[in-house]
């Protein structure tokens, strides 16, 4: 395991890479996380080191909401990326949803 000091603090480039996404969100290109590490002071990471830990976080995230979604809703979920034309176009709805739903709540 690599470690850099980051913010006088030691940490894996795994680690850092981890963080950075969450800050960044998950749709950023691994080039843009590569510049930002090495602005931090973190260098010799790879896009490949960041994809696989884009993958990491995802799989997470999917264990989170459960192993095994219903059928149902997966067929939903299809249904609603047809009619978006992409996953991303409805993850880019979705955010909006969650900014209308911040700013709604304060």
């Amino acid at each position: 395991m690599y470690v850099r000091v980051y913010m006088g603090v030691g940490v894996s480039i795994a680690q850092a890479i981890r963080e950075l996404l969450k800050e960044m969100g998950q749709d950023v290109p691994p080039r843009h996380v590569i510049q930002r590490l090495s602005e931090r002071g973190i260098t010799g990471v790879t896009s490949q080191q960041v994809s696989n830990q884009k993958a990491r976080l995802r799989k997470a995230r999917l264990r989170a909401i459960g192993d095994d979604p219903p059928l149902s809703v997966i067929k939903k979920l299809k249904a609603l990326v047809d009619e978006f034309g992409s996953i991303d176009a409805v993850r880019h709805a979705l955010d909006g949803l969650e900014e209308l739903q911040r700013k709604h709540s304060e």
